[in-house]
Protein backbone atom coordinates (compact mmCIF):
# COMPACT_ATOMS: atom_id res chain seq x y z
CA UNK A 1 0.00 0.00 0.00
CA UNK A 2 1.05 3.74 -0.64
CA UNK A 3 -0.10 6.89 0.91
CA UNK A 4 1.27 10.73 1.52
CA UNK A 5 2.00 11.90 5.14
CA UNK A 6 2.18 15.74 5.24
CA UNK A 7 3.62 18.07 7.77
CA UNK A 8 0.94 21.20 8.49
CA UNK A 9 3.03 22.66 11.69
CA UNK A 10 6.71 23.10 12.10
CA UNK A 11 9.77 21.02 11.47
CA UNK A 12 8.81 17.27 13.43
CA UNK A 13 10.42 14.11 13.72
CA UNK A 14 7.19 11.88 12.64
CA UNK A 15 6.45 8.05 13.49
CA UNK A 16 4.72 6.53 11.14
CA UNK A 17 2.90 2.74 11.97
CA UNK A 18 0.75 0.57 9.93
CA UNK A 19 -0.79 -2.26 11.23
CA UNK A 20 -2.49 -4.92 9.02
CA UNK A 21 -2.83 -8.66 9.05
CA UNK A 22 0.01 -9.79 11.37
CA UNK A 23 2.21 -6.50 10.00
CA UNK A 24 3.28 -4.15 12.19
CA UNK A 25 5.61 -1.53 10.35
CA UNK A 26 7.02 1.08 12.17
CA UNK A 27 9.95 3.57 11.33
CA UNK A 28 10.90 7.59 12.54
CA UNK A 29 11.60 10.59 10.01
CA UNK A 30 11.81 14.29 9.91
CA UNK A 31 8.98 15.75 8.00
CA UNK A 32 9.93 19.39 7.55
CA UNK A 33 6.98 22.22 7.55
CA UNK A 34 4.58 21.98 4.89
CA UNK A 35 6.53 19.19 3.42
CA UNK A 36 5.11 15.58 2.67
CA UNK A 37 6.57 11.97 1.86
CA UNK A 38 5.23 9.19 0.42
CA UNK A 39 5.20 5.88 2.18
CA UNK A 40 5.54 2.56 0.99
CA UNK A 41 4.66 -0.30 2.62
CA UNK A 42 4.16 -4.44 1.30
CA UNK A 43 1.37 -6.68 3.24
CA UNK A 44 1.50 -10.55 2.46
CA UNK A 45 -2.45 -11.61 2.98
CA UNK A 46 -2.39 -16.02 3.54
CA UNK A 47 -6.54 -15.79 3.55
CA UNK A 48 -9.22 -13.99 2.05
CA UNK A 49 -12.28 -12.02 3.46
CA UNK A 50 -12.79 -8.59 5.02
CA UNK A 51 -9.23 -7.18 5.61
CA UNK A 52 -9.06 -3.81 8.18
CA UNK A 53 -5.42 -1.93 7.67
CA UNK A 54 -4.61 1.39 10.68
CA UNK A 55 -2.45 4.23 9.53
CA UNK A 56 -1.11 6.44 12.89
CA UNK A 57 1.08 9.25 12.36
CA UNK A 58 2.59 10.51 15.59
CA UNK A 59 4.44 13.66 16.53
CA UNK A 60 5.52 15.17 19.79
CA UNK A 61 1.61 16.15 21.31
CA UNK A 62 -0.26 15.97 18.24
CA UNK A 63 -1.13 12.30 16.38
CA UNK A 64 -3.59 11.39 13.23
CA UNK A 65 -4.52 8.15 11.86
CA UNK A 66 -6.48 6.32 9.39
CA UNK A 67 -8.68 3.08 9.56
CA UNK A 68 -9.98 1.16 6.15
CA UNK A 69 -11.72 -1.92 5.01
CA UNK A 70 -11.60 -4.13 1.90
CA UNK A 71 -12.46 -7.23 0.69
CA UNK A 72 -9.87 -9.53 -0.58
CA UNK A 73 -10.65 -13.02 -2.53
CA UNK A 74 -7.65 -14.92 -3.88
CA UNK A 75 -10.51 -16.83 -6.42
CA UNK A 76 -13.67 -14.99 -7.44
CA UNK A 77 -17.25 -16.49 -8.73
CA UNK A 78 -18.67 -14.13 -10.93
CA UNK A 79 -21.79 -13.59 -13.12
CA UNK A 80 -23.33 -17.11 -11.98
CA UNK A 81 -26.59 -17.31 -13.57
CA UNK A 82 -29.14 -20.62 -14.07
CA UNK A 83 -31.53 -20.89 -16.99
CA UNK A 84 -33.46 -23.72 -18.42
CA UNK A 85 -37.45 -24.79 -18.06
CA UNK A 86 -38.51 -27.76 -17.00
CA UNK A 87 -35.56 -30.46 -15.16
CA UNK A 88 -33.19 -29.28 -18.18
CA UNK A 89 -30.93 -26.52 -16.47
CA UNK A 90 -27.99 -24.56 -17.76
CA UNK A 91 -25.78 -23.56 -14.78
CA UNK A 92 -22.67 -20.72 -16.08
CA UNK A 93 -20.49 -18.86 -14.17
CA UNK A 94 -16.75 -17.32 -14.66
CA UNK A 95 -13.66 -18.12 -12.62
CA UNK A 96 -11.50 -15.39 -11.75
CA UNK A 97 -7.85 -16.07 -10.23
CA UNK A 98 -7.12 -12.63 -8.13
CA UNK A 99 -4.19 -14.18 -6.96
CA UNK A 100 -0.67 -15.39 -8.36
CA UNK A 101 -0.95 -17.54 -11.07
CA UNK A 102 -2.04 -21.07 -10.45
CA UNK A 103 -4.29 -23.75 -10.58
CA UNK A 104 -7.81 -22.66 -9.45
CA UNK A 105 -10.20 -25.55 -8.40
CA UNK A 106 -13.91 -25.30 -8.86
CA UNK A 107 -16.78 -27.77 -7.12
CA UNK A 108 -19.94 -28.42 -7.24
CA UNK A 109 -22.26 -30.63 -5.03
CA UNK A 110 -25.77 -30.87 -7.56
CA UNK A 111 -23.95 -32.65 -9.52
CA UNK A 112 -20.82 -33.19 -7.69
CA UNK A 113 -18.60 -32.36 -10.10
CA UNK A 114 -14.72 -31.05 -9.76
CA UNK A 115 -12.04 -29.83 -12.26
CA UNK A 116 -9.31 -27.30 -12.28
CA UNK A 117 -7.51 -24.63 -14.63
CA UNK A 118 -4.52 -22.90 -14.74
CA UNK A 119 -4.61 -19.14 -14.66
CA UNK A 120 -2.92 -16.48 -14.87
CA UNK A 121 -3.23 -13.23 -12.52
CA UNK A 122 -6.73 -11.44 -13.02
CA UNK A 123 -7.62 -14.43 -15.81
CA UNK A 124 -10.79 -15.81 -16.54
CA UNK A 125 -12.26 -19.28 -17.25
CA UNK A 126 -16.10 -19.86 -18.21
CA UNK A 127 -17.87 -22.55 -17.32
CA UNK A 128 -20.95 -24.33 -18.56
CA UNK A 129 -22.95 -27.45 -17.05
CA UNK A 130 -25.82 -29.15 -18.40
CA UNK A 131 -27.72 -30.86 -16.54
CA UNK A 132 -31.16 -32.64 -16.10
CA UNK A 133 -32.77 -32.28 -12.77
CA UNK A 134 -35.49 -35.51 -12.49
CA UNK A 135 -36.07 -35.37 -8.58
CA UNK A 136 -38.73 -33.73 -7.97
CA UNK A 137 -38.95 -30.57 -5.34
CA UNK A 138 -36.06 -27.88 -3.99
CA UNK A 139 -32.47 -28.73 -5.38
CA UNK A 140 -29.97 -26.92 -2.99
CA UNK A 141 -26.46 -26.48 -5.56
CA UNK A 142 -23.50 -24.81 -4.10
CA UNK A 143 -20.44 -24.21 -6.36
CA UNK A 144 -16.86 -23.33 -4.64
CA UNK A 145 -13.68 -22.07 -6.00
CA UNK A 146 -10.42 -22.04 -4.70
CA UNK A 147 -6.76 -21.25 -5.25
CA UNK A 148 -3.79 -22.35 -2.06
CA UNK A 149 -6.23 -21.59 1.02
CA UNK A 150 -8.30 -18.80 -0.62
CA UNK A 151 -11.78 -19.90 -1.22
CA UNK A 152 -15.18 -18.33 -2.64
CA UNK A 153 -18.46 -19.82 -2.97
CA UNK A 154 -22.51 -19.18 -4.27
CA UNK A 155 -25.36 -21.00 -2.79
CA UNK A 156 -28.74 -21.20 -4.29
CA UNK A 157 -31.90 -23.24 -4.74
CA UNK A 158 -34.60 -23.86 -7.68
CA UNK A 159 -37.85 -25.94 -7.68
CA UNK A 160 -38.10 -29.02 -10.03
CA UNK A 161 -41.23 -30.46 -11.72
CA UNK A 162 -40.84 -33.07 -13.24
CA UNK A 163 -44.80 -33.92 -13.95
CA UNK A 164 -46.24 -30.34 -14.11
CA UNK A 165 -50.14 -29.15 -13.68
CA UNK A 166 -48.94 -26.02 -15.01
CA UNK A 167 -52.39 -23.96 -15.51
CA UNK A 168 -55.44 -24.16 -13.43
CA UNK A 169 -57.75 -22.12 -15.40
CA UNK A 170 -61.22 -21.35 -14.77
CA UNK A 171 -63.04 -21.05 -18.35
CA UNK A 172 -66.54 -20.08 -17.35
CA UNK A 173 -68.94 -18.97 -14.67
CA UNK A 174 -72.68 -19.01 -14.41
CA UNK A 175 -75.16 -18.80 -11.63
CA UNK A 176 -75.03 -22.69 -11.01
CA UNK A 177 -72.10 -23.91 -13.41
CA UNK A 178 -68.63 -23.61 -14.07
CA UNK A 179 -65.97 -25.08 -16.62
CA UNK A 180 -62.11 -25.48 -14.98
CA UNK A 181 -59.39 -26.62 -17.77
CA UNK A 182 -56.19 -28.32 -15.72
CA UNK A 183 -53.22 -28.42 -18.36
CA UNK A 184 -50.68 -30.87 -17.61
CA UNK A 185 -47.18 -31.13 -18.67
CA UNK A 186 -44.61 -34.19 -18.26
CA UNK A 187 -41.36 -32.27 -18.69
CA UNK A 188 -39.21 -35.48 -18.66
CA UNK A 189 -39.76 -36.22 -22.41
CA UNK A 190 -40.37 -39.87 -21.19
CA UNK A 191 -43.67 -41.58 -21.18
CA UNK A 192 -45.08 -40.93 -17.79
CA UNK A 193 -48.73 -42.09 -16.34
CA UNK A 194 -50.72 -39.95 -13.92
CA UNK A 195 -53.99 -39.57 -12.69
CA UNK A 196 -55.98 -36.88 -11.31
CA UNK A 197 -58.33 -35.00 -8.36
CA UNK A 198 -60.26 -31.94 -8.41
CA UNK A 199 -61.83 -30.47 -5.40
CA UNK A 200 -64.71 -27.88 -6.80
CA UNK A 201 -65.22 -26.57 -3.05
CA UNK A 202 -68.04 -28.79 -2.69
CA UNK A 203 -67.23 -31.90 -3.95
CA UNK A 204 -64.07 -34.10 -4.69
CA UNK A 205 -63.75 -35.86 -8.71
CA UNK A 206 -61.69 -37.99 -10.13
CA UNK A 207 -61.07 -39.30 -12.88
CA UNK A 208 -61.84 -43.20 -13.85
CA UNK A 209 -59.08 -44.14 -15.89
CA UNK A 210 -54.87 -43.01 -15.85
CA UNK A 211 -54.13 -40.93 -18.89
CA UNK A 212 -50.68 -40.59 -20.02
CA UNK A 213 -48.23 -37.51 -21.41
CA UNK A 214 -45.63 -37.61 -23.30
CA UNK A 215 -44.00 -34.24 -24.87
CA UNK A 216 -47.48 -32.56 -25.48
CA UNK A 217 -49.35 -31.11 -22.76
CA UNK A 218 -52.83 -33.18 -21.90
CA UNK A 219 -55.86 -30.44 -21.52
CA UNK A 220 -58.55 -31.66 -18.93
CA UNK A 221 -62.27 -30.28 -18.85
CA UNK A 222 -64.23 -30.62 -16.01
CA UNK A 223 -68.07 -29.21 -15.92
CA UNK A 224 -68.96 -28.22 -12.04
CA UNK A 225 -72.57 -27.64 -10.70
CA UNK A 226 -73.37 -25.29 -8.09
CA UNK A 227 -76.72 -25.12 -5.80
CA UNK A 228 -75.73 -21.69 -4.27
CA UNK A 229 -74.17 -18.51 -4.66
CA UNK A 230 -70.33 -17.83 -3.52
CA UNK A 231 -66.60 -18.25 -3.38
CA UNK A 232 -65.90 -21.87 -3.79
CA UNK A 233 -61.84 -22.47 -3.21
CA UNK A 234 -60.47 -24.83 -5.51
CA UNK A 235 -57.89 -27.89 -5.47
CA UNK A 236 -56.44 -30.14 -8.29
CA UNK A 237 -53.91 -32.69 -8.13
CA UNK A 238 -52.28 -35.09 -10.29
CA UNK A 239 -50.40 -37.92 -9.44
CA UNK A 240 -47.81 -40.52 -11.07
CA UNK A 241 -46.20 -43.64 -9.27
CA UNK A 242 -42.90 -40.96 -8.58
CA UNK A 243 -44.08 -37.82 -9.01
CA UNK A 244 -47.10 -35.30 -8.07
CA UNK A 245 -48.15 -31.62 -8.51
CA UNK A 246 -51.26 -29.68 -6.53
CA UNK A 247 -52.51 -25.79 -7.92
CA UNK A 248 -55.55 -24.01 -6.13
CA UNK A 249 -57.72 -22.36 -7.25
CA UNK A 250 -61.22 -19.60 -7.02
CA UNK A 251 -64.55 -20.17 -8.54
CA UNK A 252 -67.03 -17.43 -7.90
CA UNK A 253 -70.88 -18.32 -8.53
Amino acid sequence: MAFNAKNYYWNLSTDITVTAENTNFLFNTPIDKDKSIMVFTEVNYSSDGVKTFNIDLSAENTSTDYVNSFSMEGAAIENYTISGNGTEKIITFYVRNNWHSGEVTWTLNNPAFTNSTYLEYNQTAKVVINRNYTTQGSNKLEIAVSIDSFEDKVSDSFDVRPLELEELNTLSESQSNCVSEMVVKNNLGSLQFFSWRFNTGVANLTNSQTLNVTGSNVFIYIASNYSSDGVYRTEAKINSTSYNDTQKGVIVI
